[in-house]
């Protein structure tokens, strides 16, 4: 599975699933900017599925306390 996401500096962010065995599977998250010279700089990062699940609420706990705050700004 792939999916990929346009930051909004420009940088593309792929994330990638790979099942390894029954019992084994990994997440890799790239971050890809094209607008480098070379061809693009990237760098990633691979994680257990327990490890993307960790991460996947941490990013969605800090839009939702993004969101509060951006509601208690315009009350």
């Amino acid at each position: 599975m792939t999916q990929l996401i346009q930051a909004d500096d420009g940088d593309e962010v792929g994330v990638h699933a790979f099942q390894l065995s029954s019992h084994q599977a990994v997440v890799r998250l790239e971050i890809d900017n094209p607008s480098y010279q070379d061809g693009g700089d990237s760098d990633w990062i691979t994680l257990t599925a327990e490890r993307a699940r960790r991460l996947g609420q941490a990013l969605i706990a800090m839009a939702d306390d993004i969101e509060r705050h951006n509601r208690r700004s315009a009350a």
